[in-house]
């Protein structure tokens, strides 16, 4: 139990990361590309909502199962991977990250062809 317990807790520091990074990439590429005034200030509150969302299902996710709705180790050595069933949520969520980072590349790819010359 305490094998589980630690590699969880170690999940959830590191899904804090996983969630923001993408929306921070975004924000970061829309300003360099100067394709951020669709950014206002409630766009961005927006924005992070879905990732305060996230990260709250997370760290909550014990008492509602709504993030991973099942949990296992693969055994009971020291090493044991952990396995996750994700919930309909779970994958909601991951279509939002990766449209995040998939936005990210497109400003970054239109803003380089638009570029007159590499330097």
């Amino acid at each position: 139990a305490h094998a589980l317990d630690a590699k969880m807790f170690a999940t959830k520091l590191y899904l804090i990361g996983g969630a923001s990074v993408p929306l921070l990439a975004l924000l970061f590429t829309a300003r360099y590309t100067g394709r951020d005034r669709w950014l206002t200030r409630p766009v961005r509150i927006a924005l992070w909502a879905m990732v305060g969302i996230e990260v709250f299902l997370v760290f909550t996710n014990d008492w509602h199962a709504l993030y991973w709705n099942d949990i296992a180790l693969t055994s009971d050595a020291a090493d044991a991977r952990v396995i996750f069933g994700h919930s309909a949520l779970n994958h909601v969520l991951a279509i939002y990250t990766y449209g995040l980072t998939a936005a990210s590349i497109v400003l970054l790819s239109v803003n380089a062809l638009r570029a007159p010359a590499i330097y």
